[in-house]
């Protein structure tokens, strides 16, 4: 006998002793109530992220900011605004995703 039919032949390990590929657990209809605490969570969960965003591009736009203050770094103004923009355009983009995301995902959860 191999160790997995084994395992399932171990009912005080809460094991059962045959396996049903077939069966469908079927779970209730989800209330309003719950509905609304699911919601809020997902709305959380998107402000954490645009608040993380936040975070990085301040973080990236400072980097920017040390490197044109350092003397010797080897780029101009230029270069660094240049930068600067395509930080704040893949940010943009990252945050419109991330708020289509949020409104989809309260749609589903509300049924509309």
């Amino acid at each position: 006998m191999t160790r997995v039919p084994r395992l399932y032949s171990l009912p005080r390990l809460g094991y059962l002793r045959s396996v049903d590929l077939l069966s469908l657990t079927i779970l209730p209809q989800i209330d309003r109530a719950r509905r609304e605490s699911m919601v809020k969570m997902v709305k959380e969960a998107g402000e954490k992220t645009l608040g993380s965003m936040r975070n990085t591009r301040r973080g990236a736009l400072e980097a920017c900011k040390k490197v044109l203050k350092a003397e010797n770094s080897g780029f101009g103004k230029d270069e660094i605004k240049k930068r600067e923009k395509e930080i704040e355009t893949v940010v943009k983009e990252v945050v419109g995703k991330v708020e289509e995301s949020v409104k989809t995902k309260v749609k589903e959860i509300l049924g509309k």
